[in-house]
Formats: structure tokens, sequence, C-alpha cells
């Protein structure tokens, strides 16, 4: 069974098939390769940072502790809640 592959880069149309995922795996990282270093990520503006966003145990934890939801705390339905990354 073979297996198709393509470049997750915006402006990058390079893509093959390999018979096994040794060869993919192979392939792919040796094209990611040509490419060179990620560019790093943009950094955040004064505004993002200034809007809280956690999920929905979050909030009802808040909510239950009496502390006030102003409107710079939001939901982000993106976030899971993971209990083994709570410290």
């Amino acid at each position: 069974m073979s297996k198709y592959w393509k470049c997750p880069r915006e402006n990058c149309d390079f893509s093959f098939t390999a018979v096994t995922e040794i060869g993919v795996r192979a392939l792919s990282e040796r094209h990611l390769k040509s490419h060179g270093p990620e560019p790093p990520p943009k950094p955040k503006t004064p505004e993002e940072y200034e809007i809280l966003k956690i999920n929905r145990v979050d909030i009802g934890f808040l909510k239950t502790r009496g502390i006030k939801l102003d409107d710079k705390i939001v939901l982000d339905p993106n976030q899971k809640y993971n209990p083994y990354l709570r410290g």
C-alpha cells in the first residue's frame, strides 16, 4: 500500500508517493531540510497579551470561587482540559 505526502509549507508544491512508512519519513525529512530552518513564530501583539483565553472548566472554577469574569477573559473552545498539565 502506498503512502502519499505533500509538503506542509505554504508556497511549496512538492509531493510524492512512497511504498513504505520509512521511505515517506526519509524523503519528507530530506525535503524539509532543503527548505532550511523554519521561520520563528510571529511575536504576539500587546492586544493579544491582554486577553486571557481559557477553557470551560477553568471558567467554572473561577465562577465557583466568586471571581468576576470581565471582557478580557474569553472562552477558547480550542483549548482542551488536561488535568495532568496542572502544577
